[in-house]
C-alpha cells in the first residue's frame, strides 16, 4: 500500500503517489487528522530526541488512534522543518523527507521492503520550509531490540538467512539503504520478512557499491552481534559477491570469523 500526499500550497514538488489504503486515511481523519495543519500542530510527544541539524530539526511522535472496534492502530508522524539536501535534482534544495517519500515511491514501484507509507505533505510558511510523513507501525522489531536481551540466537539462524537474501536481493537491484542500521531494520522472525525504515538517503547504485556502503554501514552498528547469528544473516552474500566479505573481513578484522566462514 503507498499514500495519497495532503494537498499543500507547497513550493516543493512531490510525486504525486497512488492512493494509500482508505481504512487508515479514515481512522485518521476520524481522529481529526485530515490536513497539513493537523498533523503539524498535534501534540509534540516524541518518542525520542529532537534530531537538530542541517541548520534545522526533524521529529517523530507516535498516533494511537482507535478503530471502529476500539482497537489502538498506531502510526508513525515525522514533521521536519528546514533540513535540506541538495542535489543535481535539487541545488537549491529539498527537505530530506522529500527524497524519502521518492523512495517509497521507487520501493513500491521495485518491491523493496519497508514500512507502509499512509501520506505526507510539504508546506512553506514564511522563511521556514515544513514536511511531514505518516507510516504505519510494524508489527515487528527493528533488530536493535534484541540487543540486551538474551537471544537464543541459534534457533534464529533460519529466519536470518531469509532477511540476508531479501538484503542482498535489494543490493542486488541496484538499490542502496543509505542508513543501514540495525535500529533501521526490523526482522519478523516468525518468517524471516524484513522492513526497512528511514529511506531519506536511499539511492540507486551499483550493487557492490551500494552491498559494500550498506555493509559497513551495518557491522559498525552491529557489533554486539553474536557471530553465528552475523555469518547466517550474511550467508546469501557469500554465494553471490564472496569477494565483497573478503574485502569487509579485512576491513573488520574482528569480525573474520562471521565474514569469513
Amino acid at each position: 500500500m503507498i499514500a495519497s500526499s495532503i494537498s499543500s500550497n507547497s513550493t516543493v514538488s512531490v510525486r504525486k503517489l497512488p492512493e494509500a489504503d482508505a481504512s487508515a486515511i479514515a481512522l485518521l481523519a476520524a481522529a481529526q487528522y485530515v490536513d497539513f495543519e493537523d498533523y503539524w500542530d498535534s501534540p509534540r510527544e516524541f518518542v525520542e530526541p529532537i534530531n537538530f541539524r542541517r541548520n534545522g530539526w526533524s521529529a517523530v511522535t507516535l498516533l494511537s488512534v482507535p478503530d471502529s472496534n476500539g482497537h489502538e492502530c498506531r502510526f508513525y508522524l515525522k514533521r521536519q522543518e528546514n533540513q535540506l539536501r541538495y542535489s543535481w535534482r535539487h541545488p537549491l534544495g529539498a527537505l530530506t523527507y522529500q527524497f524519502e517519500v521518492d523512495a517509497f515511491h521507487r520501493a513500491e514501484e521495485f518491491q523493496l521492503p519497508t514500512a507502509e507509507l499512509v501520506t505526507y505533505g510539504f508546506r512553506k510558511v514564511g522563511q521556514a520550509n515544513r514536511g511531514i510523513v505518516v507510516t504505519r507501525e510494524l508489527s515487528c522489531f527493528a533488530l536493535s531490540h534484541f540487543r540486551e536481551m538474551d537471544v537464543q540466537w541459534q534457533e534464529l539462524l533460519t529466519p536470518l538467512r531469509a532477511a540476508g537474501l531479501q538484503l542482498l536481493q535489494m543490493h542486488l537491484s541496484g538499490w542502496q539503504h543509505g542508513a543501514l542500521y540495525p535500529a533501521h531494520l526490523f526482522i519478523d522472525f516468525d518468517t524471516g520478512m524484513i522492513r526497512l525504515i528511514d529511506l531519506e538517503r536511499a539511492r540507486r547504485a551499483a550493487p557492490q557499491k551500494a552491498a559494500s556502503a550498506d555493509l559497513q554501514q551495518f557491522l559498525k552498528r552491529a557489533e554486539w552481534l553474536p557471530d553465528e547469528a552475523l555469518a547466517a544473516f550474511l550467508e546469501p552474500y557469500r554465494t553471490d559477491m564472496p569477494g565483497l566479505l573478503n574485502s569487509l573481513s579485512k576491513r573488520f578484522p574482528h569480525r573474520s570469523v562471521a565474514l569469513q566462514e
